[in-house]
């Protein structure tokens, strides 16, 4: 089969995962929710699969909100994958790019379906977790599919770290998994991993980024910081409160654990250019300061060599830099913990 087309085709996109995961998508109902038919066809499986009204108006629910989901029959094991490809611009995943967002929207629901206890309510696994590993599996599987580069990696980090700061969303900050992509401190090829290797790597990436309980306390106080306001539609109040616990965990958490990678993250890219964008709107603030300043500057220096954001990795356009070959660096390569 040749390569797809930058524009995104939701029948080819099924053929494809049916191709590479043909156990995984067996007996798996694919639904455009954007096609007129939509509602009618998720009528149907709600209906043949014994769903009771208050599981079929979830599903409306995402419907009319434009959200993509998977969904699990209890009763039969049957699985749906829903994927609005047609969506209004603000829900975009990456800026003015319809097709790039429809192509890693799919993947990113096919990762909850393919990648083992990665669907919610059939997983021991947290839902930070989950989130991980569908969004590692759906970058290094658009990264195959020739629409996403290693700049796409990393503005889909920082989308992740903007949906934090506007609406306090810690469930899909992933972006130490995304990070690790494009810094690549294991120098994989990403372009020649097979099906399953992919697999292999969305779990590892989950296991090893997803929040411990010490950094999940301190990101729910970031949350609950501009909680107040943003119930209040002070969105740009939320923002501000959140960033300002954002600087107290950096300047109070070890410079290499993964607290403070993931606070300075988001800071970092809020205070390079004073704005925060997300989901359609631009909260401003003044990047200019004494205090941020003084914030930055600090930061940066506690950082030291750390390649926070992957800002050192994006000098170069290559997902990989070969480094060592040879028995030897295997087996330093595989002892070595993946850390960013």
């Amino acid at each position: 089969m040749s390569p797809p087309s930058k524009y995104f085709n939701f029948s080819e996109a099924v053929a494809e995962a049916q191709r590479d995961y043909p156990k995984e998508t067996e007996g798996v109902t694919f639904i455009d929710t954007s096609a007129p038919d939509a509602a009618d066809k998720l009528l149907k499986w709600a209906q043949e699969e014994g769903l009771n009204q208050t599981q079929f108006d979830s599903m409306m629910t995402h419907l009319k909100s434009q959200s993509a989901f998977v969904r699990e029959s209890k009763s039969t094991g049957h699985r749906l994958l829903a994927v609005p490809v047609d969506r209004a611009p603000e829900k975009w995943g990456f800026e003015g790019e319809k097709d790039k967002s429809a192509f890693f929207v799919f993947n990113h629901e096919l990762g909850h379906l393919v990648v083992p206890e990665c669907i919610a309510g059939d997983s021991s696994k947290s839902t930070e977790y989950r989130e991980h590993a569908a969004d590692t599996f759906a970058m290094m599987r658009s990264l195959q599919q020739g629409v996403v580069d290693k700049k796409d990696i990393i503005a889909k980090s920082n989308d992740r770290g903007h949906s934090m700061l506007v609406t306090g969303d810690l469930t899909h900050l992933t972006s130490m998994s995304l990070d690790a992509m494009a810094i690549n401190p294991k120098n994989i090829d990403f372009l020649s991993l097979s099906a399953k290797e992919i697999v292999k790597i969305a779990q590892k990436h989950a296991a090893v980024f997803e929040m411990d309980s010490k950094t999940e306390s301190a990101f729910l106080k970031v949350r609950r910081a501009g909680m107040a306001a943003q119930q209040d539609g002070l969105i740009a109040d939320a923002v501000e409160h959140r960033l300002h616990e954002l600087s107290y965990i950096c300047l109070s958490s070890k410079p290499d654990s993964a607290t403070f990678y993931i606070a300075a993250r988001i800071l970092n890219n809020a205070l390079e250019t004073g704005t925060v964008k997300y989901a359609g709107q631009t909260i401003s603030f003044d990047n200019k300061n004494e205090h941020w300043q003084h914030v930055k500057d600090t930061l940066a220096q506690r950082a030291g060599g750390r390649d926070i954001g992957g800002v050192k990795a994006l000098q170069s356009q290559d997902l990989s830099k070969p480094q060592e070959t040879g028995f030897m660096a295997q087996i330093k390569q595989a002892v070595t913990p993946l850390k960013i």
